[in-house]
């Protein structure tokens, strides 16, 4: 897993890098809910939302704002160091600001649920008020993998030790609560919709090469409990899941090929390869699905059907998120440390 990871982070700050494309306007299908071209073509255009002199981190969203952590000269000089969580508006026409410092030198994971966002580091699941204040210790995890959250609650994987056997349990996490749904080997991601937590499971971690040869797996369950159902088996390498009323979309290292294959799992049908991706990002939109190419491109296309096409060129830092309307997604250049919130919309 280590060696996967250290892979990883080589092709967004190595390879992607060196990427020094000028930002430009580029052409769209304009598409119907159901994914088809309805013949008409739209500019896609740029719109900088804010601008970091550091690398920002863990990216999030929600209806109205972008939200990140980063590592400021403040923080930098506390003792012991911490964290700042900042947000810019998804409208533009504001500077980025500082909604709290949180108490943490080193996070793992961030997920948004309701009026919370969640943080995690290797011993604990914590949470502060999206709008700002304290942070608070939710409960103690032990070597915690994977995070997703709703407006109810986060989902933890993390690491259990029974009878000297180690596995991973995938918990709930309520107000004063603790729900155990489901156990696994080595959670690598974890996302949630409105009625299920999918998840992708490395079953044969290998401690050579990170993970077995065609021994991931994806799984759904109801996010109060219920059957764990699974997906898709023989996943060699997964890295990354999401999911919407569309299907279950993820990514995972390839045998061969020009790059990570994005595949779909619709809700009804056979795997589908849509395209092949640099970075193991998936952001969904109601008609479409991006990744970042090996090229270090944002890519898109339609999720029924279609061919991928590259919408906007040097996201390098990545950190994709989507929603109805836009894209949105950092691009860097660390010689410079200047680094650029990027809208991409219709308008």
């Amino acid at each position: 897993m280590l060696i996967r990871n250290i892979l990883l982070a080589s092709i967004l700050s190595t390879t992607l890098l060196a990427c020094t494309d000028d930002p430009a306007d580029v052409g769209d299908e304009l598409t119907d809910p159901d994914g088809k071209g309805d013949g008409f073509g739209v500019a896609l255009v740029e719109h900088q939302l804010a601008t970091e002199s550091r690398r920002p981190e863990l990216t999030l969203q929600d209806d109205a704002f972008i939200y990140y952590l980063m590592f400021t000269e403040d923080d930098e000089k506390a003792d012991p160091q911490t964290r700042s969580l900042l947000r810019v508006r998804k409208a533009g026409g504001s500077a980025a600001e500082k909604v709290a410092t949180l108490p943490l030198s080193f996070v793992t994971h961030a997920a948004l649920g309701g009026n919370d966002i969640f943080l995690q580091d290797n011993d604990a699941l914590y949470r502060v008020a999206k709008t700002g204040g304290d942070t608070t210790t939710v409960a103690s995890f032990p070597g915690s993998w994977a995070l997703a959250a709703d407006a109810t609650g986060a989902y933890v994987a993390h690491q259990v030790v029974e009878n000297d056997q180690f596995f991973q349990r995938i918990t709930k996490v309520t107000a004063g609560a603790q729900l155990p749904l489901a156990r696994a080997t080595f959670v690598t991601s974890m996302v949630s919709d409105a009625t299920s937590l999918y998840w992708l499971d490395e079953t044969q971690p290998n401690p050579a090469i990170g993970c077995g040869k065609n021994a991931g797996a994806a799984h759904r369950i109801g996010k109060n409990g219920g059957v764990d159902t699974t997906l898709a088996i023989g996943i060699n390498c997964p890295l990354t899941i999401a999911a919407d009323s569309s299907g279950v979309y993820y990514t995972n290292w390839a045998m061969v090929g020009p790059g990570l294959p994005v595949v779909r799992l619709p809700v009804f049908g056979l795997p589908q390869v849509l395209g092949f991706a640099g970075a193991s990002e998936i952001a969904l939109q109601p008609s479409h699905v991006s990744w970042i190419s090996p090229e270090l491109k944002l890519s898109r296309r339609a999720k029924a059907f279609g061919i991928a096409r590259d919408v906007a060129p040097g996201v390098n830092v990545g950190q994709v998120q989507a929603d109805a309307s836009a894209l949105y997604f950092w691009r860097g250049n660390e010689t410079n440390s200047e680094f650029e919130l990027v809208r991409l919309s219709a308008n």
